[in-house]
């Protein structure tokens, strides 16, 4: 897809895009209304994926940090925490290093906190202000994962505003932007 037609589809809201998978598919590509803004109030591009999976491990961040440095310039870090809220999965350390990064944003049906620090885009489902340190571990980056109840692919389109949070699978892009009008 042309970065033309990309910077099209970025200009169109959640809910416009929601409408228009809607339509040609009849399949919910929106993830829970329960993400919502907790930094900024735009993000776009393509997902980066983690999944993460309670832990006692008192280990270092290290797949999750690596992942985030790692990121093409304007991915949207998703990790699916399975809703686990009770801490947080992402604080100033991981929005320093996803602004230099130039990520567009963070998205997760978990816990943030510190988003008072982030640069960039920060999308939840709830604040906490425990650390995931012995609780949260990043098992793996860049697989599929699922995240407020919608299966996401490294890859995938990710769009969120005021309304919410919307995921588009790379394959339908191209239909995306035809039901549109894009093309």
């Amino acid at each position: 897809m042309s970065a033309d037609l990309l910077t099209r589809l970025s200009a169109k809201s959640v809910a416009e895009l929601s409408d228009a998978m809607d339509t040609l598919s009849g399949k919910q590509f929106t993830l829970s209304h329960r993400i919502v803004p907790m930094a900024g109030q735009r993000l776009f591009g393509p997902a980066v994926t983690l999944f993460v999976d309670q832990t006692h491990e008192r280990a270092a961040h290290k797949i999750a940090f690596d992942a985030i440095r790692e990121a093409p310039s304007g991915a949207v870090i998703v990790a699916g925490v399975e809703d686990e809220c009770d801490a947080a999965l992402w604080d100033s350390e991981a929005y320093t290093l996803g602004a230099a990064s130039k990520i567009s944003g963070f998205v997760t049906d978990g816990a943030v906190r510190q988003t008072h620090l982030a640069e960039t885009a920060v999308f939840a489902a709830a604040r906490s202000p425990a650390s995931a340190f012995g609780r949260l571990k990043t098992m793996a980056a860049n697989v599929q994962i699922d995240c407020g109840g919608v299966t996401v692919r490294p890859g995938d389109l990710i769009s969120g505003d005021a309304d919410g949070v919307i995921a588009i699978p790379q394959d339908r892009l191209e239909d995306l932007a035809a039901a549109l009008g894009l093309e």
